[in-house]
Parts: C-alpha cells; structure tokens; sequence
C-alpha cells in the first residue's frame, strides 16, 4: 500500500481527535455535578485522569524507544484498545478505588499511544523535512476539531442518556476509529526518514548538559501544567460562576474552532519568525487567557477567555514540533522526545488535580487562576533561553568547525 502525506496525516488526526475528543475533552463534562461529579468528588475525578497522566509519561521514552525501530501502527492500535478498555471499566466504576483503576491502568497507557506525540513521531519519521511544516500544521489543524466535537456531542450524550452510557460510546469510538486508521493510513516500520538520519546521542545525562532541552522542557511543563489543569476545570470554573453548563459547552467548543488558523498558520511561519521566539508569544498569549478568567462571573470574561485560549492553545503542539524537529531530527528523535514528553507530562499530570484540590481548598478558583498565569509568564521566559542557547551551541559550533 502507498502511504501519501495527506493519507498519514489523515489517519493520525482522526484517531487524535477522537481520543484527544472523548478522554481529555470529554472529562471537562464529566467532571461537572450533571455527569460523573454527581456520583464521585472533583477530587477523585481529578486524582484519575492525573493517575492517566503519569503512567503516560513514565511511559513515553520507552515509547519512543520502540517507535523508532519498529513504527507507530501497533503501538496505536494497542493503545486504542487499552483506552476503550479503560473508559468501558470507568463507566462501571462505583467505587474511587474503581475510578482509578480505570484510568491509571488502562486509560493512562491507552493515551500515550493515541494522543499526539505518536502522530509527531511517526510525521518526522514517514514525511520529508520539507513537507513537515504543513504535515505538522495540518495535523494539529485537524486536532483541533476534537474540542468543536467533543465538547458539545459529550453534553449532548450525557443529557441524552446518563454519563456511563456515553463512555462507552467514547471508548468504543476511539476504537474503531484507530483499528480503520491503522488499517488505511498509518504506515508500518520506522519510516524511510528516521533510518536516513544520522542517530544522536540520548543518554539522560547528555540531554540534561544541553541548556536548549533543559530551558525548553521546564517552559513546556509549566505551560502544559497549567493547561492540563485549566481544560479540565474550566467549564466548572464558569458553570460555579453561574452560567449554564449548555452554554459553557458551546464556547469551550468554540475556543476549538478559534483554534485551528493558528495551529495551521504557526508551524509555517516558523519560515520567517523563529521557532522559540513564536512560542514565547503564543505562551505570553495564553497567559492572557487565563488571566481573563479570575472574573468569571461576566460575559467579557467567559468569552474573553475562550476566545484568547483557542488563539493560543492551537499553536503550542505544531511549534514544539517545529523546535524540537529542529535541533533533534535523527533516527532516535521518538526517544529524544519522549524523555521531554516523560518529563512534562509527568508533572503536566498533576494540573487536574492541582488546580482541583486549590479550589476546594480556597472555595474558589481565583487563587490558582493567578499562580497559573506566573507560570506560563516564566514559560516564555525559558523558552526565549532556549533559543539563545541555541544561539550559542551553534556558534561554538561554527568556530569549532573552522
């Protein structure tokens, strides 16, 4: 079988927008007292999809590992099943213990194999360099249709038939949709680029002496901290303020649609504006957004802030793909990018949870609000280090080669 750019990316992108759409999308809903907040706490529901996070990260750098030697295919579908599992086990869940079993075991693994660094691994490894922009830019593009879906069509479910019901519609969703995609569109093997690249060394202690992965990890961690956390407690932040859950949906969904120009546009432009210097914007952007929601209780709020989020939130996967395909493009890429993804998705883990347990601790959302803005502030700060580090390695570089 012929794998075309456009059939990869269009395999990858429906498996993400399905899996990205009904786990971490549809949490969001489920969280809330009309789902699954009705027979268990924000902060058992919290500790679960925080669980799912870690064993994926801890799980990434293995990942990867095996992702350059042997492909993405089987390790899409093996995720897809764990993760259909998983939401099939936590619909049956009366018990916490049950709920985190759910997701710790099953969820957790099935989303490191089905959410985005897969597609990025096997987009580096099976489309040339130069159609990696486009490729990148046109599977985030496509990404960010799972929050438009998924939102609204997980309300709707849930009002329709009850919270289990709909996840095990999700999780079977997810499935099918893997098992087709892996079927017609995702390549099997490493790829023909990852085995022409020369390999670069991955040692841990290698990676931590490099200023760029180390300023550029700690910034991405601390924005996806915040946004794990902010995505699954947002629609409770302004439901809590008074506005209706149906209501809410619809611009959470909306912040999708605002979302997609950047993430088509920001990898492209990466030909004009530097990598790390657009990423610095887009996280001072997201910083706004969530500084926009301390409010809450108003229309400029509510909106203001999922307007502001989708511009930003788009934009932050295609440009990390972008710097890291950059400065780490070789054959063991997957490994070198699934320590990053082990390292911020470990800690990004803990932002439900965080952001769950300062709300009940304070009774209100406003306090973690600001600390979330700081530390998407100093996230633009270390990735503007990042580059000049860059910078640097690349002029001792020069004079070393003259």
């Amino acid at each position: 079988m012929t794998y075309s750019n456009r059939r990869i990316v269009l395999g990858f992108s429906a498996v993400i927008i399905v899996a990205f759409g009904s786990i971490l999308y549809g949490f969001s809903v489920l969280v809330t007292d009309d789902a699954a907040g009705a027979d268990f706490s924000t902060t058992v529901l919290s500790l679960g999809i925080t669980g799912s996070g870690i064993v994926a990260a801890l799980m990434a750098r293995p990942l990867g590992r095996y992702m350059d030697r042997s492909g993405v295919r089987s390790v899409t579908v093996a995720g897809a099943l764990l993760a259909c599992a998983g939401m099939v086990a936590f619909s049956f869940a009366r018990e916490s213990w049950q709920v985190f079993a759910a997701w710790w075991l099953l969820i957790g693994p099935g989303t490191a194999a089905v959410y985005y660094e897969p597609s990025m691994v096997g987009i580096a490894a099976w489309v040339a360099p130069t159609s990696q922009p486009r490729a990148f830019g046109a599977l985030t593009l496509l990404g960010g249709l799972a929050g438009a879906i998924f939102i609204p069509l997980t309300e709707r479910l849930v009002s329709a038939f009850g919270w289990r019901p709909t996840v095990q519609i999700l999780g079977v969703a997810i499935l099918v949709t893997a098992l087709i995609a892996a079927r017609w569109a995702i390549p099997h093997g490493p790829g023909h680029y990852a085995l022409e690249s020369s390999p670069t060394p991955t040692a841990i202690r290698a990676l931590l002496s490099d200023r760029r992965f180390v300023y550029f990890t700690v910034a991405l961690l601390l924005a996806y901290l915040s946004v794990q956390g902010l995505v699954a407690h947002r629609v409770d932040r302004f439901t809590e303020a008074g506005f209706p859950l149906s209501t809410v949906a619809v611009w959470a969904g909306l912040a999708s649609v605002i979302s997609m120009p950047g993430r088509y546009i920001a990898p492209l432009l990466v030909a004009r504006v530097r990598a790390t210097v657009l990423t610095a914007g887009v996280f001072g952007v997201m910083a706004l957004a969530i500084l926009v929601a301390v409010p809450g209780s108003s229309n400029v709020s509510m909106i203001g802030h999922f307007a502001l989020f989708g511009v930003a939130f788009g934009a932050i996967t295609p440009l990390r793909a972008m710097v890291m395909t950059k400065w780490y493009a070789g054959s063991e890429y997957g490994e070198i990018s699934g320590t990053q993804s082990s390292v911020m998705f470990f800690v990004a883990a803990f932002g439900a949870t965080v952001v769950g347990a300062a709300r009940d601790l304070a009774g209100s959302y406003v306090p973690i609000l600001v600390a979330l803005t700081v530390a998407v502030v100093l996230a633009a700060v270390l990735t503007i280090a990042a580059g000049r580090a860059d910078d640097r390695l690349r002029s001792r570089s020069t004079v070393s080669d003259s």
